[in-house]
Formats: C-alpha cells, sequence, structure tokens
C-alpha cells in the first residue's frame, strides 16, 4: 500500500477536511464523490485525481485561492510519456488497411 508523505495530495487534503471539521462521508456526500474515493486519495492509494474531482473538493471544502492553489499544486504531474502497455492497440497504428481510403488520405 502506498503512503502518503505531508506534502502530497492526500495529506493536504486531510489538513483541509479536518479544519473544516468534516469525516470523509461529509465531504464525499458535499462534493457528489464516493467516501471510497476520499478514503483512497487520502491514504495515497489514488495519487493523481481528475481535474474535476480536485475541483468538486475544492467547492465542498470552501477553500479560499491559497488553499487552493495549495490543494492544486499538491496533485503529481502525470509521468512524461509511458510508452504503450505490450497488447494494447495504438492510434497510430491502423487495425486495418485504409483499403480504398486513398482519396481520404
Amino acid at each position: 500500500m502506498a503512503q502518503a508523505n505531508d506534502d502530497g495530495f492526500g495529506a493536504v487534503l486531510r489538513r483541509l477536511r479536518r479544519s473544516r471539521n468534516l469525516t470523509q462521508e461529509e465531504l464525499a456526500e458535499r462534493a457528489q464523490i464516493s467516501a471510497k474515493a476520499v478514503s483512497a486519495l487520502e491514504r495515497g492509494e489514488r495519487r493523481r485525481p481528475y481535474p474535476h474531482t480536485v475541483r468538486a473538493l475544492a467547492g465542498a471544502l470552501d477553500l479560499d485561492a491559497a488553499e487552493r492553489d495549495r490543494l492544486g499544486a499538491s496533485v503529481p504531474d502525470a509521468p512524461a510519456s509511458a510508452p504503450p502497455s505490450p497488447g494494447r492497440w495504438s492510434v497510430s497504428t491502423p487495425a486495418t488497411e485504409l483499403v480504398g481510403c486513398d482519396t481520404d488520405v
């Protein structure tokens, strides 16, 4: 299981939630996400929340500009360019030949 550091998204989220005296369930209800998602984020099990999830949490916590910046800055950057997993299709390689599509291409 992953552990979150003091500056990681989960730790920042937990501090902000506790500063508002909210349970994970209360925050989840306000943000319209599951309590399981809040728990996974705080534990560092989910490390890269979707932008709409971060916005929903910030709104549910009624964060000021500085707190929003701190929460946003704690979201890790996506990995540079990970190679495609073996066995997965690639958009750059067509599944079939483009027969009869010369004029379209």
